[in-house]
C-alpha cells in the first residue's frame, strides 16, 4: 500500500491504489476474491469506502480535496488462488497538497 499521495493532477502519485512492488501495472484486485477498503480522517469519519472496482481514492471527500495530513486506511481481503489467504491491514496515508 502506498503511504503518501499528492492529489495535484500531475499524473504522478495522484491516487491511492494498492500495488505489488516491481509489478505496479498489475491490478492487485484481480488476485483477490473479496476486499474492503476504507479511509478515515482523524475524527473517525469515513471519507472513502470501496468493495468494488476500481479501488482508488483521489483524495476527495464529498467532492472536495481533503486537507494535507495523515489519514487512516483499513483493508481486509481474502484470496483463494494457491490456497486461502486472508488479511487485515491498518496503516496511515499521508496526503500532501
Amino acid at each position: 500500500m502506498p503511504n503518501v499521495i499528492t492529489p495535484d493532477n500531475t499524473g504522478n502519485n495522484d491516487r491511492f491504489l494498492p500495488f505489488v512492488p516491481g509489478h505496479e501495472d498489475t491490478n492487485v484486485l484481480t488476485m483477490m476474491d473479496t476486499y474492503h477498503i476504507q479511509v478515515y480522517n482523524r475524527w473517525g469519519d469515513v471519507l472513502f469506502e470501496n468493495d468494488g472496482m476500481p479501488v482508488q481514492w483521489d483524495g476527495r471527500a464529498n467532492g472536495d480535496l481533503v486537507d494535507s495530513g495523515s489519514y487512516i486506511v483499513s483493508v481486509s481481503y481474502e484470496a483463494t488462488c494457491g490456497g486461502t489467504q486472508t488479511g487485515d491491514l491498518r496503516t496511515t496515508l499521508e496526503v500532501i497538497r
